[in-house]
């Protein structure tokens, strides 16, 4: 009996040890914003045509923050592309970007700034102003 249980804490442990290395290797990526819990207070803007999003993943957005008016979500991306910002001052003022790796530049909308998206561990361009963890003003 006492073998038994001796065996059956021994497997326990296995699998909570197999279960805390599968949960850290599924979940890491290279933009640590991602890997924050999605805003319930920051959905995307329902206003968007269809189109923005194409290349989104759209399970993976996050708001990342607001920087002179424009409201900012970054997200994986898919098929070929890796990571994704949404850029968005108003209905009529909005950018949807993606990039095949190593980070994003946007372009400006309006008389806004422009934004770039470095992968964790990257430095940003001189002079920039930090939004989140990966997302960068880079001047107006």
């Amino acid at each position: 009996m006492a073998h038994t249980t001796k065996v059956m804490m021994l497997a326990g442990a296995a699998l909570l040890l197999l279960g805390a290395t599968a949960g850290c290797s599924g979940s890491a990526s290279t933009y640590a914003d991602l890997d924050n819990l999605p805003s319930i207070d920051m959905p995307i803007p329902a206003d968007l045509e269809n189109q923005t999003l194409d290349g989104f993943d759209t399970e993976s957005i996050r708001w990342v923050g607001e920087y002179e008016g424009s409201q900012l979500w970054l997200a994986a991306g898919t098929d070929e592309f890796e990571v994704c910002l949404l850029q968005y001052a108003d209905a009529r003022e909005w950018s949807g970007s993606c990039s095949g790796g190593d980070g994003i530049s946007s372009a400006r909308i309006g008389d806004g700034p422009q934004f770039q998206v470095v992968p964790d561990g990257q430095e940003p361009r001189e002079g920039s102003d930090r939004v989140s963890n990966n997302v960068y003003a880079t001047g107006a």
